[in-house]
């Protein structure tokens, strides 16, 4: 019985190590200047895409 003991302590202790092993996250500028670009390109299309939509909702005489 003793050894499944040992067994489990040592499995926590590797899972320690290796939680230990794995480094802290870093930034990657080139993933954060996609994130910027796809940012900006969204919020590019949110003006054309409201004047299209409220064009759509009106009468066609009003446009």
């Amino acid at each position: 019985m003793t050894s499944g003991v040992a067994f489990a302590q040592e499995a926590a202790d590797a899972a320690a190590e290796a939680a230990a092993a794995v480094a802290a996250p870093t930034l990657n500028s080139g993933d954060t200047a996609w994130m910027l670009v796809s940012s900006v390109l969204v919020l590019m299309m949110l003006v054309p895409g409201l004047a299209l939509f409220y064009g759509g909702l009106v009468r066609k005489k009003n446009i």
